[in-house]
């Protein structure tokens, strides 16, 4: 039998839920596809979403205050890193790397979210994304 998607995520996003009260609010599987599923986290400050689709594991990030505006978390902690300066190339992390460095950074991207500052902050994350997303495309696409 295969694994729920908590049970892949569990090992590395839990302590959201022993130490930042997060809850989970959503959920949806479905086994007739792939097993594809959806599962949300929550708490005042952030919520996480995760989806499976074919095997495959996304992490998007957002404000605890705002169900519908989705970030991928990969870019949100890159963008933090880097002080919102362009994007330079990197690969797909795993769901243990993207864990332990939201751990690491929590803080941080709390801070990006929080209701004060993230509307101040959404336009240059955006941008981010956008430039990292047009990185992605052209790496995929061969150069003349």
């Amino acid at each position: 039998m295969s694994k729920t998607l908590w049970e892949e995520v569990r090992p590395f996003f839990s302590y959201l839920l022993d130490r930042h009260r997060f809850r989970k609010t959503e959920g949806v599987y479905d086994p007739a596809n792939f097993g594809d599923a959806l599962m949300v986290i929550r708490s005042n400050e952030l919520a996480l979403r995760f989806v499976r689709d074919r095997g495959q594991v996304f992490v998007d990030i957002g404000p605890g205050f705002n169900g519908d505006d989705w970030h991928n978390l990969q870019y949100v902690l890159e963008f933090l890193a880097s002080n919102g300066l362009p994007a330079s190339p990197s690969s797909a992390w795993d769901l243990e790397k993207l864990g332990s460095e939201l751990k690491a950074k929590y803080e941080g991207v709390r801070d990006i979210f929080q209701r004060g500052n993230y509307s101040s902050v959404k336009k240059d994350l955006k941008r981010f994304e956008n430039a990292k997303s047009e990185e992605m495309i052209r790496s995929l696409l061969p150069s003349d």
